[in-house]
């Protein structure tokens, strides 16, 4: 099965992740692996810190093509973490067009949704 995505030159900040095919809200467009970090671990400014989603005590670290997706005031994509698996989907939150490039919002609002949390 072809991955729906690809990495390519963005007009908004160096690469980012665009669709090869449509996407209908709601609709799963990519899952990748993910680890958790320890906050401590992962001081501001260090490398990591612009890939790092907050996640309870520890940042979120999406492997893979996620880790491409750029930043919107007005994102295209949410990021869902599921937490028995250990993977992050990115999920459509609205009709995104083949040749769009994926956005979500940072800081923390892409953790909206976590599955297999009994705390949210």
């Amino acid at each position: 099965m072809k991955i729906p995505v690809e990495v390519r030159p963005s007009k908004v900040h160096g690469r980012g992740l665009f669709t090869t095919r449509g996407f209908i809200l709601g609709e799963l467009i990519t899952k990748t692996p993910a680890i958790l970090v320890p906050k401590h671990e992962v001081p501001e400014g260090h490398t990591l810190w612009p890939y790092t989603f907050d996640h309870e005590d520890n940042f979120l670290i999406g492997l893979g093509d996620v880790s491409f997706v750029n930043y919107s005031d007005y994102p295209n994509a949410e990021i869902i973490y599921n937490t028995p698996t250990q993977e992050i989907f990115l999920s459509a939150t609205k009709i995104i067009y083949g040749g769009d490039e994926v956005f979500i919002r940072y800081n923390g609002a892409d953790l909206r949704k976590v599955l297999g949390n009994p705390r949210t």
